[in-house]
């Protein structure tokens, strides 16, 4: 049988704790998604650089 703290103090480490994780969790899915980012403009500025060289 579980015993609980009558003042809540470990369910308020566990919040945290939980917190932290999908802080870390939204951390990495956000780097990710700005790698993509960075990736797609990068090539999107090489293609509109090869249509400009044409132009030329």
């Amino acid at each position: 049988m579980a015993i609980f703290p009558a003042d809540g103090q470990q369910q308020g480490i566990t919040s945290q704790n939980s917190k932290d994780t999908a802080s870390k969790l939204r951390g990495k899915r956000v780097q990710k998604l700005d790698a993509a980012i960075i990736r797609g403009l990068t090539s999107a500025v090489q293609e509109l650089d090869s249509h400009a060289e044409v132009a030329d």
